[in-house]
């Protein structure tokens, strides 16, 4: 706005010095008063006018007025629009931003909830309390159909048949047992 101020008040000026040697009726359409140059070179600048027709009959009153008005549209769509336009790529930016940490912390609370249930299963099934997972309490405890279950839920299919099988998967230094580090490592 102040640009196009700025601009307005050049043209009208330079327009009042050579009134005689331009058509009359088109400055008084376009440029009359400081409001209607300002509408005209909002016009030329959003694609309301040419912005060539608005000023072709000036170039023949000033030799300057040509200069200035392709420095005004040069100006105005490149340096301003532009930074208008980076204001809206900022913003789109930062909320992406925030949309991406708040994937990061789903992520990291859908990890946590994990890492509690699998020691609540570990847990339970360590029945003698040894803070190790012994075959047969492992065994035992899959017979359950919600712990085969929640099993499925994260993605392993562990059942009756095929525990032994796991546990051994699990039970990578062949002690019979296995403790809660072991069992969240192998489950991930």
């Amino acid at each position: 706005v102040v640009l196009m101020f700025a601009v307005s008040l050049i043209v009208v000026q330079l327009l009042m010095e050579g009134l005689d040697t331009i058509d009359r009726e088109f400055v008084k359409v376009h440029y009359s008063s400081l409001f209607s140059c300002m509408y005209t070179l909002f016009g030329s600048l959003t694609g309301g006018f040419d912005w060539d027709d608005v000023a072709a009959p000036l170039v023949e009153m000033n030799w300057i007025v040509g200069p200035l008005f392709i420095a005004y549209i040069g100006f105005a769509m490149l340096c301003v629009l532009n930074v208008v336009t980076c204001v809206f790529v900022d913003k789109a930016n930062q909320f992406t931003k925030t949309d991406l940490d708040n994937m990061v912390m789903e992520e990291m609370a859908t990890r946590e909830q994990w890492m509690k249930d699998m020691a609540q299963i570990f847990t339970e099934a360590d029945s003698d309390g040894s803070a190790r997972l012994e075959k047969e309490e492992f065994t035992t405890y899959i017979q359950d159909i919600r712990v085969q279950a929640y099993f499925r839920s994260i993605g392993l299919n562990i059942e009756t048949e095929n525990a032994l099988a796991f546990f051994s998967l699990l039970d990578l230094d062949n002690a019979g047992s296995i403790s809660l580090e072991d069992f969240m490592d192998g489950c991930a």
